[in-house]
């Protein structure tokens, strides 16, 4: 005899997942990209040592059909973005 029960099954997420952080590189310029309506805001790190010590990016943020948008001109070096939770 089986006893089991079974319950519907809900998505459930452990922490507030950002959105993704899409890009796309033209002209020499790095776009970043991430939806309208979330928390997180977008952070950046010359390396990915630990501890990592993100900085809140200083670019200018504009909006763009429904997403955020970040404009981003590469320089000499190495530079890593992530979406955070202020």
């Amino acid at each position: 005899m089986n006893t089991s029960e079974f319950s519907a099954c809900v998505q459930v997420r452990p922490w507030d997942a950002p959105p993704p952080l899409v890009y796309e590189y033209a002209d020499g310029e790095l776009t970043l990209s991430w939806e309208v309506g979330t928390a997180h805001a977008l952070y950046c790190t010359t390396n990915l040592v630990e501890p990592i010590q993100w900085t809140l990016a200083t670019n200018e943020v504009s909006t763009v059909e429904g997403a955020h948008q970040v404009v981003v001109t590469p320089v000499d070096g190495s530079k890593f973005f992530a979406l955070l939770e202020p």
